[in-house]
């Protein structure tokens, strides 16, 4: 089914919208709504999916980087990868850089719109009502206030979900606490000829980005995404230009977001069920969501369809919740302790840290372990190597 005709489905279904009622209404057609929308579909479920966009243009604060797992657990293929990525050159504060190189391809850079447009489709496809251009106003117990073109109207469902981002307005109208540890990231496109086509850049320090970094991935030929993230969310757009400036990249349009690296203290309140970005499922190493945001949606399917199909209680959803902390939730809670360690690293010993790495058994090590989605992996194949730690002693 094409996005036109799921598009004119809001149409069509404004009229009788009144007397249709549903059991979940899923609110944000991201990647992560898309596929928990068609996995409840797929178990015989009445879903309505709301998006606030009418259209899929690039999403640019997006830097479309996931692992080959991570599209596998989509549902898509390679229609949607624009090149496959084997290593990367990571720069110190200083300039020194290290090159690790994997024979396998580790990651993949997608076509972000396109990935989101196929996800959505496929949600038509199997039987989800999709409306495209209908922004979510407000939450009154199992209504949903959704706006379009200026008009109004409501629709009811059993469970709502929050699928609707780092901002959602479903988890502040549910009234869930805030998440407070978040990231601005700054994202444009650039004319680039990389060193290598299947490497990226990753740049470290706090003079460039502090607490987080600053990337270019190449994408279209000639083209890359280079964003950075900092927790200096006033001073973002400062850093970002400089480091723009510093490598004498012409940005196009400059987008920016909220990037949240901290989990919600709960995903669900009533018959309101966070999922994603809007629950803080994000790897606090690298301020991806997709995986984390995709794995969340089978435990999700599985708990969504018990309580509708046997009419369970709602506290019968806090199920959900505890499985993912106890699952993928513990990786990124390992992530943030990561994330906490290094952030108390000043430049000079970060400088340190890439000499020392810069080993060819070390950078092995890296290549072969390293892993987007799990990187606690690499850290524990580290941890026992005498190599590292001694060369570490005679910092000064």
């Amino acid at each position: 089914m094409s996005i036109s005709i799921v598009d004119r489905l809001f149409t069509i279904s404004l009229v009788n919208m009144g007397s249709k009622l549903y059991e979940v209404i899923v609110v944000g057609g991201g990647p992560i709504g898309s596929v928990l929308s068609t996995r409840l579909a797929q178990h015989g479920l009445r879903v309505l999916l709301v998006e606030r966009r009418s259209s899929f243009t690039p999403p640019f604060r997006c830097t479309g980087l996931i692992s080959p797992r991570c599209l596998k657990l989509s549902g898509l293929g390679k229609e949607v990868v624009l090149r496959e990525i084997r290593g990367g050159y990571i720069y110190a504060p200083n300039g020194y850089s290290i090159q690790v190189e994997s024979t396998t391809p580790k990651l993949y850079v997608i076509d972000r719109p396109r990935f989101d447009k196929l996800l959505i489709e496929r949600a038509a496809d199997t039987g989800v009502d999709v409306w495209l251009g209908c922004k979510f106003v407000k939450l009154e117990d199992n209504k949903v206030w959704v706006a379009r073109h200026g008009s109004y109207t409501t629709v009811t469902g059993r469970l709502i979900v929050g699928a609707d981002g780092a901002n959602s307005k479903v988890a502040s109208c549910a009234g869930f606490p805030p998440i407070r540890n978040v990231l601005i990231g700054l994202q444009t496109v650039v004319p680039y000829r990389p060193k290598r086509d299947d490497f990226v850049e990753i740049f470290l320090g706090r003079s460039i980005a502090p607490n987080f970094f600053a990337w270019i991935v190449p994408a279209e030929d000639g083209v890359a995404r280079v964003g950075l993230a900092t927790d200096r969310i006033a001073a973002g757009y400062r850093y970002f230009m400089n480091f723009l400036q510093t490598r004498n990249l012409q940005p196009q349009s400059v987008r920016s977001g909220l990037i949240p690296i901290e989990t919600r203290r709960r995903f669900v309140q009533g018959n309101v069920l966070l999922i994603g970005d809007a629950a803080g499922q994000v790897k606090p190493t690298s301020g991806g969501g997709i995986y984390p945001g995709l794995m969340a949606t089978k435990l999700a399917t599985k708990v969504i369809v018990r309580y509708i199909s046997e009419g369970l209680p709602e506290r019968y959803l806090i199920t959900y919740e505890r499985w993912w902390r106890s699952t993928i939730g513990s990786e990124l809670k390992r992530g943030s302790l990561l994330r906490k360690a290094l952030n108390r690293l000043d430049d000079n010993i970060l400088n340190h840290i890439l000499k020392v790495l810069d080993h060819p058994h070390i950078l092995r090590l890296i290549a072969d372990y390293g892993d987007a989605d799990y990187p606690s992996r690499v850290v524990r194949k580290l941890l026992p190597e005498p190599a590292v730690w001694l060369q570490s002693l005679h910092f000064r």
